[in-house]
């Protein structure tokens, strides 16, 4: 396994419009169905909601403001409440982000909705905020034990982590731009959303919980791993926020590992690790 620095891009996403993205659109007719987005029309990501409606782009900074939305009633995000007179409620912002290929062409937009957690209150809207992750010192030792003792090393991507964040607190934000709540009503939210002080924990607490229903233990020196021993067979899962990395010496066990993994939670296989932190990992029989 060789490991050299490179410059990683994202491909594209190929999905249709919705009835939520055709809302957004203003239209029911003709979507943008599986259009790709290949030139940039200004130089600069829209910097609002109304920037981004009006962007020469729009119909791109729409669809993903869609998915987005999409993915919020799927996972059950939120109740719409009338506005509470006792409790703070919390804003909320539309960021928006393109990415270029190497040749200079967009391809990749993304749009994601974070809580303004500013204005959250410690001890009532949030308490500790902490949240272990994989070091970097431990990602390159478990690197260099693979190399030496020829493990294989597989990769995952939780979609949307943050949002199987279970909140103990009771939390409302204001509606977003582009959804469909009516005035003076608010959202409260069932799970945890980017920007909210305690999201990070919350999306911890999670993985562990899962990973301990699978029969993995975390490291006492680094609670990022999990280690289990199934019969003399030892798997490895490293977790960097929302990336996996799964280690062991065979691969039908790393199979089943990600099969368990895509029970517990919305997951993308990335299959052979190939990127890791500014790391290139190749990896042969050799």
């Amino acid at each position: 396994m060789k490991l050299a620095p490179k410059l990683a891009r994202e491909k594209v996403p190929n999905e249709k419009s919705s009835q939520v993205e055709r809302k957004l659109l203003g239209h029911t007719g003709t979507s943008v169905g599986d259009e790709t987005a290949y030139t940039m029309s200004l130089e600069h990501d829209p910097v609002s909601y109304n920037d981004a409606i009006t962007h020469p782009d729009a119909k791109f900074w729409k669809r993903v403001m869609a998915e987005e939305l999409e993915e919020f009633v799927k996972k059950e995000l939120f109740m719409k409440v009338g506005k509470p007179k006792d409790h703070c409620v919390v804003g909320c912002k539309w960021i928006f982000k393109h990415k270029l290929g190497p040749d200079g062409q967009v391809e990749h937009y993304k749009a994601r909705l974070v809580a303004q957690g500013f204005s959250q209150v410690e001890g009532i809207n949030y308490n500790k905020t902490y949240a272990p992750v994989t070091h970097h010192g431990t990602i390159r030792t478990l690197l260099a034990l693979a190399t030496r003792h020829q493990w294989h090393i597989h990769q995952m991507d939780a979609k949307a982590a943050f949002l199987n964040g279970d909140l103990s607190e009771e939390i409302y934000m204001k509606a977003p731009l582009g959804s469909d709540t009516r005035d003076g009503f608010v959202w409260r939210l069932n799970h945890a959303l980017y920007g909210l002080k305690q999201a990070s924990r919350e999306w911890y607490k999670k993985v562990r919980i899962e990973l301990e229903s699978l029969g993995f233990t975390w490291s006492m020196s680094n609670h990022g791993v999990f280690i289990k021993n199934n019969n003399g067979m030892l798997i490895i899962v490293a977790v960097y926020v929302d990336d996996f990395l799964i280690f062991s010496s065979k691969l039908n066990t790393i199979q089943h590992t990600k099969s368990e993994l895509s029970s517990c939670f919305d997951m993308k296989d990335l299959g052979d690790a190939k990127w890791i932190l500014q790391i290139e990992v190749t990896q042969s029989d050799d």
